[in-house]
């Protein structure tokens, strides 16, 4: 995705950050901006773990060579990392 990934604006002295995402990236964004922070940090070891990253920017889940092996679905993440599957309200 090329251009703007997010706009910070305030609203009523709310703080708030909106994310711009594609049918590619919308999963891992919503995965990685909805949280849990610990859930976030766990997810992103286990894949460092494997010589594979993360990626905050909602483009998907990396292994070592760069390709993108998982992103689509928040599901397909938890696949790749080989962890249960938790909705999005269980993660902590």
């Amino acid at each position: 995705m090329s251009g703007m990934k997010i706009a910070r604006v305030e609203m009523d002295s709310i703080p708030l950050d909106i994310y711009f995402a594609t049918p590619e990236t919308f999963a891992t964004l919503f995965l990685v901006r909805t949280g849990s922070k610990e859930n976030n940090i766990r997810l992103a070891t286990l894949a460092k773990k494997r010589g594979w990253r993360l990626a905050a920017s909602g483009d998907g889940l990396f292994d070592e060579t760069g390709r993108r092996i998982a992103g689509d679905t928040e599901r397909s993440i938890y696949e790749a990392l080989e962890v249960p599957w938790q909705e999005p309200w269980e993660r902590r």
